[in-house]
């Protein structure tokens, strides 16, 4: 078990990006779910809420979670759609698979991409129809730029011109 200290470090190395936090192993996410059909509350929404506010303990490795009211109910959805599997750690289908483009070659696409979009009502172009028009025009293929890391440079794009 972990001591008041060792919790404080732990909590400080997560803030400061030194350490990330294990996941919840399929055992631990199964007693959460089960807590939700034996708390307090009129209806599964404040089940939910009312179960996101405990701390459970991993007996394994003494860490302590507390999950958000939004997990709790991702995974109850996803365990009454399709089952247990859904729960259990899976990699990522994309591992280890090239995703990276050139910074240039993105800022080329985008000028060239840029002139035939029109601004919205507030005088923007909306970075989401950007990255839908570069994926519909093939200068990318919706598996080499995901919609969040095309955001972040499309930042630096802007900001280093």
């Amino acid at each position: 078990m972990t001591t008041h200290n060792e919790n404080n470090d732990q909590a400080q190395q997560l803030v400061l990006g030194f350490q990330s936090a294990p996941r919840p192993p399929l055992e631990l996410r199964l007693r959460v779910l089960s807590a939700v059909d034996y708390a307090p509350g009129d209806n599964l929404r404040a089940r939910i809420k009312s179960v996101a506010t405990r701390t459970f303990c991993d007996e394994q490795t003494g860490c302590d979670y507390q999950f958000t009211w939004r997990t709790i109910s991702t995974w109850l959805y996803r365990f009454k759609k399709e089952g247990i599997t859904t729960l259990d750690n899976k990699t990522r289908s994309d591992k280890n698979a090239y995703r990276k483009i050139q910074l240039n070659e993105l800022a080329e696409a985008i000028n060239e991409v840029l002139p035939t979009l029109s601004l919205n009502k507030t005088g923007l172009i909306p970075k989401s129809v950007l990255f839908r028009q570069l994926i519909s025009k093939d200068y990318f293929q919706r598996s080499q730029l995901s919609q969040t890391s095309f955001r972040l440079k499309r930042l630096l794009l802007v900001s280093h011109g």
